[in-house]
Formats: C-alpha cells, structure tokens, sequence
C-alpha cells in the first residue's frame, strides 16, 4: 500500500519536546498540505500561531517550533485537494478536555516525588500474580466508601478510609486481601465521557478509545489542564508501587470508538483500518477494526505500549479482544518492553468478537498460544465450567450443580495444559504451560459470579449459594496457572443482574463497600486462599512436565468429588478435594496425620485441626489437607 522504510520505524513521531524547542512529525503521505496550529487553551480559542510543516521523504510532516511549549496546545490542519480536516495527533502524549486537541508536555515535569527511586514490582513468573481487575470510577465512587476523591486517580492513594461498619475499604482493603496486581480498566483517554459536564451523571467501562497515550481526564481533578491527568495516574501508580502492588493497563487496540472521521482514518484514510469490501470489518462488534498488521499500523501499537510501559512504570498490559491483533505486533510488543521490564506480564482476551479478514494463523487466539508463549490468555473454558456459560443465564457449571463439567474443571486445574491423565481434548488443552492461562470466574463482563447464582440456582437457598461463590473461589486459588478476580467479588458483587453494565449507573456498577462487612466470611476466605497459594509454589508451576510430575488426580471417587494430589517434595503432599453435591462424602486418606488448612468456612496457612484415616468433604466446599 505505501513504501515503508527502517528509517521511518525507527523515527519518533508526536510532539518532541525539549525545553528550547518542539519538533512536531507526522506520517500522512496521501496529504498534500499539513499545518500545526498552536493554542493557548485546549478547547476555546483560535490558533495563536500557524506553522507549515514540511514534507520529508515518505510522506512524512515535520516543523520545529523554538521556545519552551510545554503546556501549549495544538492539532494538525491535513489538506488534500479541496478537502481539509483538523485533526488531534495520534501520538499525543497529553490533551485537553474532551481529547480534542493535543498538548505539548515535559514529562519530567509530571512526575510525583519519588518517582525515579520507585522499584519496579518483581514477578519471577506469571503464576505468582493474583490480578483484581477493577474500574477507576467504580472503586471509590459510592458513598460507602467515605472517599476523598471520589471516582478519581487518587482515591487509589488514600489510606485509613472505612466503611460506615469501620472496615477497611479502597487501597487498604487490597493491602488486607493479599493481591498483587491491580488491572485498571481502560484509563486512556477515552471519548463517551464529556469531560466538561462532569456533574452530569455519566458512566462507561472506556472500550471506546480516543487518545491512546493520554490519561483519561474524567478520573483527574482537572480534565483540562494535560498535566494533573498524568501527575495523579502516575501518583497513583507510585502509591500502589510503594505498597507492592503492580500496576496493569488495559488496552484496546483492536479498534477505535470513531472509524471514517476518527483522526487516524482522516491522517492516512483507510490505511489504520481493515476492510471487508468498501466496508470497515467489524470483529470487535464495535464497527470498526484495527489493521494491526500493517508496517506503521504495528509501529504505532508497540510503541504505544512501550511509552506506557516505560514512561508510567506500568507491570503489565490486558488486550481487549486480543485475537484480532497479529502475533507479530504481539510478540514485538512482549520483545520490546522485556527488554527495560523482565517483570512485565501481558495477557489478554484469546478471542474475536465477530469475523474478521485477519488470516486465522495470524490471530492472537488460544488455538494460536504456542506461538506466543509469553503471552497469557483468559481461560473462558473453566470459567464456563466452574459457573455455567456465560450467554446463558440458567446454565450451570461444576459449582452450582452440574456434574458433567468435572472433566472440563480438569483442563483447567492443571492450567489448560496436556495431562497424563486426562483425555486429550483441544478445546481445554491449548496452553504451553501454566503461564499462559488466566483462571478466573467472574470480570467487568457478562453477569458476576454472585448474580449469575441468582438466577442459574434461584431455587437454592441464600447459604448454598454463598457455599457455591466459596467453592468457585477455591478452585480458581487452587488450580495451577494465574489467579484473577473481579473488584468485590470477595464480598458478592452484585449489578442487580445487568450483565452489560458498560454504560450502566454507578448504583448498578459501583463496589458498595458495606458489603465486605456484610459478607466479611467470604472475604476473609478469599484472604486465606491468597495466603495459601503465596505460601506454596507447588500450586503456582511453571511448566508442562513440572505439573505432570507434581500434581496427580485420585481415581474411583464419586462423580461429583474431584481430588488431587500437589507433591511437594518424597514426603510432603497437599490434597484438595472439591464436592459440588449436596451430600457429605467420605474419602479415605492414606495412612498419616492430615492437618486440615482450608475447608467450607475458612482458609489459612495456620492448621485449623488434625484428620487422619478418612475425611468429611462437606456439601459444595473444597477440603484442602496436607502432612506437614
């Protein structure tokens, strides 16, 4: 389509900033005039200043500007016979309100006390972390919370705030609990918000990118001055650093909220986006796609997130939809930021939305993840059978009652890997090792875990469904490969049953933090499985032959028992036992004395009695017991 050289992906594009001067560069080579126009405001105001920039070999715009211009304003006037268009820079690394211009800024001057003296969160290995994904708004919005800041950046850095029970809540909550990264969603700038008319009540997740390499100004204090948006993300980065707390990013580079008049189709049409016809494809369902694997397409994306990798000290990236991105741009994009960050963890959704005319070996999907083995992918198959599919309300899965999906519960215990002793099955076994599957039960999307009980088990009491979130968790803790938990699912989350509540009120998406008093056993059971599992590495292995070697399952139990044995060295062994009946069962234990740590109502890494010759595995519970 366009002759791409080296030296134009090896160039920096965007506003380049020094104290004496800004080089302002752009690739727009279908364009035949581009001026930068500079302003004093970020959304009032003509341009104080008008510059033409010049055209250098391949298609590539270039002015520099003499004079500090940090905190000055600008966007790009693209010409193209009688057309002309004003555009935001793709690569802004700051804007005004509501995104609509561009900001020149001195980073340096962003950066909270301390910031360069931070240590990075160290992660020997994926399955060490444990990810609570979490929505800036949601997390200190309600009142419950007794927030300062309430819906901002910052309320992640307030510490000492209670409910009105006196439990703790916000940063000091995820202290308690025992987490070890934080996923925000999407806090690039995004578009459905309006960041003037922040007292009008507005909601929504941010899957509708804008400005890819700003902050969201709706979580600042002051959407329209570029600067505090990044003062305070970084100031919450550094907050949650210094309590060793990692920081992931969620992205969305699969599409953007605007396609025909959005600013990357109007600097090169139709060259960012991939077609179907004359018409955009549309695998993300949200009309539009983005060609990933075009030369300055996949240049763009890599160095998006190595900015934010480098510049906000980010630990790690979630890809929204991430099967339709190219695995070249994915493994350059694992290459490029391992090289500054080994700590770095990258996952995402191995799946499409919709089809798409990116060749099906090319797709960042699950059937694909042996060819990109430092990536990580959400393990949508033991989620489906822990708690029943998720398009379908009243289907059940192993821990609300479904026996059938034991052997599927399986796949995912040993982390999607093949195992010896389980029938090979494509759709569960399609990891490389632990490290690529992401266990989870419940997250922003489809119904959470506690309303999706409500209504697949509404004729169950309020106990047993308590006992089945209980048993979903263990298994989820339990399992080998990567831990992850939705913001409040360690005290029943519920939306009222809005199971897409991505423009939903704050009544219906915010963490109504009275309710970890409320349910301060699950909580507390949470915290304990944490506890465990960071206690343990023999429940968070590494590879294929290490967890065929170490973790067996036990034969001829009932159909609704599963049991298996984690050996942790010749005499020590860890057994866990998950019952999804309503019936206690007897399961026999070989000859020693069992300390029991985990059972239906608490979690620890302190022995809570002593079991020998056989054991109870109560209705819908996990049993964990062990010879040491």
């Amino acid at each position: 389509m366009f002759e791409i050289s080296s030296e134009m992906l090896g160039m920096e594009y965007g506003a380049i900033y020094t104290e004496n001067s800004t080089t302002f560069r752009l690739w727009s080579p279908t364009s035949q005039s581009v001026s930068l126009q500079l302003y004093k405001d970020g959304n009032y105001g003509d341009a104080y200043e008008i510059h033409t920039m010049d055209r250098l070999d391949s298609g590539i715009w270039e002015v520099e500007v003499n004079g500090d211009l940090d905190g000055i304003y600008y966007t790009y006037r693209i010409g193209s016979g009688n057309c002309h268009h004003e555009v935001v820079d793709i690569n802004a690394k700051a804007v005004g309100a509501n995104g609509m211009r561009g900001m020149v800024v001195n980073m340096n001057d962003t950066n909270p006390l301390g910031w360069e003296d931070q240590n990075r969160i160290k992660l020997d290995h994926y399955t060490d972390a444990i990810i609570y994904e979490v929505h800036v708004r949601d997390f200190s919005i309600d009142e419950s919370g007794n927030f300062n800041f309430r819906g901002k950046f910052l309320a992640f850095t307030e510490t000492g705030r209670t409910n009105t029970q006196g439990d703790s809540v916000g940063l000091d909550s995820l202290i308690e609990l025992g987490i070890t990264h934080v996923h925000l969603l999407p806090s690039y700038d995004f578009e459905s918000i309006d960041e003037l008319n922040l007292e009008k009540p507005a909601f929504n997740w941010g899957y509708d990118p804008q400005n890819y390499n700003a902050p969201e100004g709706s979580y600042s204090t002051n959407a329209r001055d570029g600067h505090i948006r990044i003062k305070e993300l970084k100031l919450l980065i550094k907050t949650l650093h210094d309590h060793g707390i990692g920081v992931v990013m969620d992205m969305v580079y699969n599409h953007t909220y605007r396609a025909i008049d959005s600013s990357f189709n109007r600097i090169v049409p139709n060259y960012y986006y991939r077609f179907s016809g004359d018409k955009f494809s549309n695998g993300s369902g949200c009309g539009n796609e983005i060609a990933s694997e075009r030369e300055m397409v996949r240049k763009f994306i890599v160095d998006s997130a190595s900015f934010w990798a480098r510049e906000y000290k980010i630990d790690g990236i979630r890809f929204d939809l991430m099967g339709l991105m190219d695995i070249i741009t994915l493994q350059e994009i694992e290459r490029t930021i391992r090289k500054f960050n080994p700590n770095f963890i990258i996952y995402g959704e191995g799946w499409t939305a919709g089809d798409t005319p990116l060749e099906h070996e090319l797709r960042g999907i699950k059937s694909n993840a042996k060819k990109i083995p430092n990536i990580a992918f959400f393990n949508d198959n033991f989620r489906d059978a822990i708690k029943g599919n998720v398009f379908d309300s009243r289907d059940r899965g192993y821990a609300n009652g479904n026996v059938g999906a034991s052997h599927r519960i399986k796949y995912g215990i040993v982390g999607a890997i093949p195992h010896h002793q389980l029938r090979e099955s494509i759709d569960d076994s399609w990891a490389i090792s632990p490290c690529q599957s992401v266990n989870y039960v419940e997250a922003h999307d489809n119904l959470t875990l506690w309303d999706k009980f409500s209504v697949s088990n509404a004729d169950d009491s309020h106990e047993d469904r308590v006992r089945m979130a209980k048993l979903s968790a263990a298994i989820i803790f339990l399992s080998q490969g990567i831990p992850f938990i939705q913001a409040g699912q360690e005290f029943l989350r519920s939306k009222g049953g809005d199971e897409n509540s991505y423009q939903s009120s704050d009544e219906i998406n915010s963490i109504k933090w009275n309710s970890k008093t409320k349910y301060y056993d699950v909580f507390s059971y949470y915290r304990g499985l944490i506890e465990f599992r960071k206690k343990h590495d023999v429940l968070r292995l590494i590879r294929q032959n290490y967890v065929n070697e170490r973790l067996s399952f036990e034969e001829n139990l009932p159909d609704n028992i599963i049991g298996y044995t984690l050996t942790k060295d010749e005499e020590k062994h860890i057994k866990v036992y998950f019952n999804s009946g309503k019936s206690t069962v007897k399961v026999a234990l070989p000859p020693a004395q069992y300390s029991i740590y985990i059972n239906e109502n608490h979690a620890s890494t302190i022995p809570l009695h002593t079991v020998s010759g056989e054991i109870d595995i109560p209705p819908i519970s996990a049993i964990v017991v062990a010879n040491f």
